[in-house]
């Protein structure tokens, strides 16, 4: 790259100038026009809730741990190890460059990162170009990526997808820069920075590298193919490559176990035939690199390129991006979508190039001189329309729908509530043993994965990889179905019995919100404290113990199941006991006829728009809580049925690329603030995913409902011996317990996972899942000392791995630059 810019003429360094600056007058035009129409900037959902909030977490947990790399995050999700939120940020040298401007928010840190990717791409890019072309060609291809979906969309909503491009670029300089001098350090950076920044699209940018060097193999090699010499090659490129992967050994060894072990499967079906058969624009959206412009470039440079490089190059894209199975692949077996294409838009554009220059060639070698310019100058603006536009089709780049108002961000980040959070928990002395949970209108994706305060512990997180155990233990033991069309979202959703039983001592509420500034008064057991502050004191502790056990290899229906949950701890089939809980105090309901009223056949109909219910039940509760579970008929079509009963959202789905199947949407509904629980406000929407779904139906199955007394869940902390938390960090918790029983089990509220190791009174104790994911242990009677341990499954491995790379880096590189002093003082002697 040195060498390049050496070469640069002074007609170079002012287009790069230029080109600077009108990258940075169109992000500015974008941030401008964004809040001019009242949004914010690069606030899309995923952006704000996940990439920011996490950043900003992990920021938090810096300034109090002093970790880079902390092994598990007791407030967020009930506890999740922090390798879970690799994607989001941790280890990213990006985000651990913020942990030095503490002054600076993590909105704005990003919107300025995010600049700085930008306008680096665009001027690596021109360099990457200008090794093989003019600078009028090298301009025209550079603009071509300056109006590119992944720039132009990408920029403003999801930035991360593009943030590791300038050292994808410095990979692919260090391709040219090994087969020039046999150089490394470039591509092995590269490569290494690629992992740490963003490793879901680290396959892709490797398919990259791959696929440039044979190109500069061809192109250095044009005459005669040799086999042994082409993979002797690609052999030194790759395992340069897999130097700078090992290098960063200490983020993928344990990122990579935690992914085997606990990742989402696949939401959607593929079959084979659809990954087979040829479809060149199968993979067009906003994020892609409008493959219809690149499919018909591939095959002009393939066709009138007579260049053997430029050939089996685009033969091969061509290949890749017709045949949607290494879509597939691409994406890791989880959906055909060609968001997966965005790190080849570096070949893109040298494909672009090579296209400008067949057109060139074609026009100079026209009779018509006094037009060919005009001519040449016009299809290459009708080429740089075409990437631009081939996926504006599908959606506008500028369209603001996704992203969050000015007004809702200043509400989310209420600095009147922030005091009320801070003083509440630093006043509580006893905050440790409990979690807390704060509300947000519906009409907003709750902000899950925000920690107000370093004693906030919530139950509730929205990240891809998620804790399985404490997964299956949030969506089944505790009755809570998927709220959101995504499956990896988990949000309580004003659920009494997973607020007790998660320990959620304090509900935390934005008062500006007038739409639900009522709701936390409908959780059972809580009450009002102030404007902002709901609390519950009769709630579990993070560690609870009991002699009651109950055997999960029974099969229990729901209302053994809820039961057994406030009443003993449920332990695996090991147990030869099959005791089943006490349900003389719960009641079934008959809500069969809720949909009666509904069309002709009440169990399947259409909803043309969103359908409200007033249902008055058969009968009036009075302090009871109402559990109810709507089984939905699976269906094969692609839409979405949200449900809200009194306030609770639960959602089915079935789309393209997500899908919650969650057919069991269950409610716990507590009753209004005097006790009474005389009717329910039942609201049906459906969003529907595609044109020939218009008349899909809403379908049932079945409906079953039982009531509860409220002060069975309210009472229920009283028979279990609770823990008393003395301490937390990133490695642990600590407290102690007086078992008041023998033969007593220990549950902890905190997903199951193979990392923690468990110590009572200084010594080793087994640890299993109880209750459905949680972690139990067996617990004698007496007063005893807890220490609850966790280090990341392959951390240590990982650490080895990268600290036997960097010392080998070290000491070659001390070797090498020896070997060359003595090679110069023998030839200067």
């Amino acid at each position: 790259m040195v060498a390049i810019l050496k070469r640069f003429t002074k007609q170079d360094w002012i287009i790069f100038g230029a080109l600077q600056i009108v990258t940075l007058s169109i992000i500015i035009a974008i941030f401008t026009w964004a809040r001019q129409l009242g949004f914010v900037y690069a606030s899309v959902i995923d952006s704000l809730f996940q990439f920011r909030d996490f950043a900003e977490d992990f920021r938090q947990l810096f300034y109090q741990s002093h970790q880079l790399l902390p092994q598990f995050i007791h407030n967020l999700g009930g506890g999740q190890n922090a390798f879970n939120l690799t994607y989001y940020g941790l280890g990213n040298p990006l985000i651990i460059l913020s942990y030095f401007l503490p002054f600076v928010s993590m909105y704005a840190y990003w919107v300025i990162i995010m600049t700085l990717i930008v306008l680096a791409t665009i001027g690596l890019i021109y360099i990457f170009l200008r090794q093989r072309f003019d600078s009028i060609i090298s301009l025209v291809a550079t603009i071509c990526t300056l109006v590119s979906m992944p720039l132009v969309f990408n920029t403003h909503n999801e930035y991360v997808f593009i943030t590791y491009l300038p050292f994808l670029m410095l990979a692919l300089f260090g391709v040219d820069s090994y087969f020039r001098n046999s150089r490394y350090w470039q591509l092995i950076l590269g490569v290494f920075f690629i992992s740490l920044i963003n490793y879901y699209f680290l396959l892709s940018c490797c398919l990259t590298i791959g696929l440039y060097t044979v190109f500069v193999y061809f192109e250095k090699f044009p005459k005669k193919f040799a086999l042994s010499l082409f993979l002797k090659n690609l052999w030194q490129v790759s395992f340069r490559a897999i130097v700078g992967l090992a290098l960063s050994a200490v983020i993928l060894v344990p990122t990579g176990l935690t992914i085997w072990q606990g990742a989402r499967q696949s939401q959607t079906s593929v079959n084979l035939a659809e990954l087979l058969l040829p479809n060149p624009f199968a993979g067009n959206d906003e994020h892609a690199l409008g493959l219809t412009a690149a499919w018909l470039l591939f095959l002009l440079v393939l066709l009138f390129y007579k260049n053997k490089a430029w050939q089996i190059t685009s033969l091969i894209w061509l290949i890749i991006v017709t045949f949607p199975i290494f879509d597939y692949l691409i994406n890791g077996g989880l959906y055909i979508w060609s968001k997966c294409f965005v790190p080849m838009l570096p070949l893109l554009i040298l494909l672009t190039a090579g296209s400008l220059c067949v057109i060139r060639r074609f026009f100079m070698s026209s009779e018509l001189v006094i037009y060919k310019k005009t001519a040449l100058v016009f299809l290459s603006c009708v080429l740089i329309i075409s990437i631009s536009s081939s996926s504006l089709k599908f959606n506008n780049p500028l369209d603001a729908s996704g992203f969050i108002p000015y007004k809702n961000l200043q509400s989310l980040q209420s600095q009147t509530l922030n005091n009320s959070i801070d003083q509440t928990l630093n006043s509580d002395v006893n905050n440790g043993k409990y979690r807390s949970s704060v509300e947000y209108d519906s009409s907003l994706l709750p902000p899950s994965n925000k920690i107000f305060n370093a004693n906030y512990f919530s139950d509730s997180i929205y990240a891809s990889i998620l804790n399985k155990p404490y997964e299956r233990f949030f969506r089944n033991s505790l009755q809570i179905g998927t709220i959101n069309i995504l499956p990896w979202y988990l949000y309580s959703n004003n659920n009494a019995l997973s607020a007790i039983m998660l320990g959620c001592k304090y509900l935390f509420y934005n008062s500006n919100n007038s739409n639900a500034v009522d709701l936390p008064r409908q959780i059972a057991g809580f009450t009002k404290v102030n404007q902002y502050t709901f609390k519950n004191d009769k709630v579990f502790s993070l560690g609870y113990a009991s002699d009651k056990v109950f055997s999960s290899s029974t099969q229990m229906n729901n209302l053994q199941l809820v039961q057994s949950l406030i009443s003993g701890i449920s332990k695996d089939n090991s147990l030869t006991s099959k005791t089943l809980p006490d349900v003389s105090n719960l009641e079934s309901l008959d809500l069969t006829n809720i949909f009666n009223k509904v069309g002709k056949n009440p169990k399947s109909f259409f909803i043309d728009t969103p359908l409200k219910i007033n249902y008055k039940l058969p009968i009036k509760l009075h302090n009871k809580l109402l559990f109810i579970k709507i089984t939905m008929l699976n269906d094969p079509n692609n839409f979405i049925h949200k449900i809200d009963i009194n306030g609770n959202e639960n959602a089915y789905m079935k789309n393209k690329y997500y899908g919650n199947n969650n057919n069991e949407l269950k409610y716990v509904i507590s009753p209004n603030q005097d006790g009474s629980l005389d009717d329910l406000v039942i609201t049906i929407s459906k969003r529907l995913e595609s044109s020939k779904d218009e008349n899909v139906p809403f379908k049932i199955k079945q409906i079953e409902a039982f009531t509860m007394p409220v002060d069975s869940l309210l009472n229920a902390y009283k028979s279990f011996d609770q823990m008393e938390v003395t301490n937390f960090d990133t490695n642990g918790l600590k407290g102690n317990i007086n078992i008041s029983k023998p033969n007593s089990i220990m549950a902890f509220s905190i997903g199951y996972d193979k990392g923690f190791s468990l110590k009572i009174d200084g010594k080793d104790t087994p640890i299993f899942q109880v209750n459905g994911g949680i972690i139990g242990a067996n617990i004698s009677k007496g007063q005893h000392s807890i220490e609850l341990s966790y280090v990341a499954p392959g951390f240590y491995l990982g650490c080895v791995i990268s600290l036997i790379v960097l010392v080998s880096l070290i000491g070659f590189s001390v070797w090498q630059s020896r070997i060359i002093k003595k090679s110069l003082f023998k030839t200067a002697i």
